[in-house]
């Protein structure tokens, strides 16, 4: 059938294409159909989550605007039906979700060693790279907490500059960091 569709213009060899596809129920012929027919919406709503990296790079390679929507679309499934939240944490990065990747950051960020303010020094460093990343300039309640706190350790242990340096990135932003008093 699809010889003689080959055969049939257009039309035809694709209205065979996508019925062959579909008829032989096949996952890699099901997703070489999706590529094929640049249905990555389907292809990402399809996937098998235990094979997500390859639906990753396939995005990655063969779609082009849609691409931070289907890794945002990707990522949402890992966390809500796999509860694989690192992995959405990467797809999150890849739709450059500035807000959702911090706000996972924060809630799964453990204490390193047991000391907080290390803990916090490794989630403001994470979050800066990701801002500058990103090239993220809105405003985000929780990055402008975490950045003020730990410019406020930073400036109580005598590290002026430094704490300058993290609250510079909020005056990138356009926010006005507060202190703790005001």
């Amino acid at each position: 059938a699809l010889l003689l569709a080959s055969g049939g213009g257009t039309t035809l060899w694709t209205r065979a294409r996508d019925e062959y596809l579909r008829l032989q129920g096949d996952s890699f012929l099901t997703t070489v159909g999706n590529i094929m027919t640049n249905d990555f919406s389907k292809l990402v709503a399809s996937s098998n989550l235990a094979h997500w990296m390859e639906t990753l790079a396939i995005i990655a390679t063969y779609s082009n605007r849609e691409y931070q929507a289907l890794c945002e679309q990707l990522a949402e499934r890992l966390e809500k039906e796999k509860f694989d939240i690192r992995s959405a944490v990467i797809c999150y990065i890849c739709a450059k979700n500035f807000p959702k990747t911090v706000n996972i950051w924060s809630n799964t960020h453990v204490a390193s060693q047991g000391s907080q303010k290390l803990a916090l020094q490794d989630l403001v460093e994470k979050m800066a790279v990701l801002q500058d990343a990103t090239k993220f300039n809105q405003a985000d309640p929780l990055f402008s907490q975490k950045l003020t706190k730990y410019a406020e350790i930073l400036a109580n242990s005598g590290r002026l500059t430094a704490a300058m340096r993290y609250l510079c990135l909020l005056a990138g932003i356009g926010i006005t960091p507060q202190t703790p008093n005001s």
